[in-house]
């Protein structure tokens, strides 16, 4: 089951889930930080560039081997989206 931003699958479900420290987790809230769905890495905002976030921009995060644990690549497609990344 996966959801989109709007629906209201609960956010406690395992596909929307991504383990992400609080400042990068608010980052990814405010649109300045997405996560490619297919190559599973960070893309930042070009605002961040030229601070401490630059170092993650390309970083590929680490997913669980288990396939029904891992966030979801429709959700994930959609956060990009919204956040124009």
């Amino acid at each position: 089951m996966h959801c989109s931003v709007e629906e209201s699958c609960g956010t406690n479900h395992l596909s929307n889930g991504l383990l992400l420290r609080a400042d990068l987790h608010s980052l990814l809230d405010l649109g300045l930080l997405a996560i490619d769905p297919e190559s599973i890495t960070v893309i930042l905002s070009p605002k961040l560039a030229n601070n401490s976030y630059g170092e993650f921009h390309g970083r590929q995060i680490m997913i669980p081997s288990a396939i029904e644990f891992r966030p979801s690549t429709a959700l994930l497609l959609e956060l990009r989206e919204k956040a124009g990344l």
